[in-house]
């Protein structure tokens, strides 16, 4: 098969061919890329650290591997798009793109650091446990912020939302369930932030929302709990079965 060449008829010589513009391609690996490290990766293993600890003894283990690789896959999804503009554009996708991949390195960092100073019956502090923890839930609202600002960037059509949406809203129902089931309800607020965030209209609204769900987190907590003695009493059998069960039974 023969390929055409241009030939500049008055200089007699041919012209190159135009340069072959990647610009596209690497904006959708991109976009791919950071969806399959967040919703498939990174989103289902904050479930199961949180959730899974006594029914999956592997826990730690499966959750570290798939978050490294989703790391990865995160690292590999920025630099292509750091190739594609050749600079950080100032844009709020841009921007909040940059803190998430700084962040998600510090998480990495913090979850290590972390696993280095458990030891059989250690009681999670603020430094590095629980910092770890609602660091990691502040990340994955954020990134699921800059997906819809990615899709909204790039031309994204009413499907790429509906699905999306589709996605968050039944991890969020299944979370719900999950944080009933535990009994752990204060911790709705951080479930549903992001998700209130993007659906609300106005900015007065996205901030008077979650206020309003924090509110009333607080209040449902405060008239279910039970007395501390009955925590206790409840508590007692789960720090037994953590410190005879050993790793795979860290808090989260």
């Amino acid at each position: 098969m023969r390929a055409s060449v241009p030939m500049n008829f008055m200089f007699g010589s041919p012209q190159p061919p135009p340069p072959v513009d990647n610009t596209l391609q690497f904006y959708k690996i991109h976009g791919a890329l950071m969806m399959l490290a967040w919703s498939v990766l990174v989103i289902p293993m904050v479930l199961i650290a949180r959730y899974y600890k006594k029914s999956l003894p592997t826990w730690f283990s499966l959750h570290w591997m798939v978050n490294v690789l989703a790391l990865l896959l995160i690292s590999v999804a920025f630099i292509l798009v750091l190739i594609a503009q050749g600079t950080v554009v100032a844009t709020p996708h841009s921007i909040i793109g940059v803190l998430v991949f700084i962040l998600s390195l510090l998480q990495g960092i913090l979850g290590q650091v972390a696993n280095k100073m458990w030891y059989e019956g250690k009681v999670p502090g603020l430094f590095p446990d629980k910092l770890h923890w609602y660091l990691g839930r502040l990340v994955v609202a954020l990134a699921i912020t800059n997906t819809y600002l990615g899709i909204d960037l790039f031309g994204g059509n009413i499907v790429s939302y509906i699905l999306f949406s589709c996605f968050i809203v039944l991890t969020l129902v299944f979370a719900v369930f999950l944080e009933c089931r535990v009994g752990q309800t204060v911790s709705l607020f951080c479930s549903c932030f992001s998700v209130f965030f993007l659906i609300s209209r106005s900015w007065l609204d996205r901030f008077l929302t979650p206020l309003l769900i924090l509110i009333l987190c607080v209040l449902s907590r405060e008239s279910m709990n039970p007395s501390m003695t009955e925590m206790k009493r409840r508590r007692q059998p789960l720090s037994s079965c953590l410190r005879s069960t050993g790793p795979s039974q860290r808090s989260l």
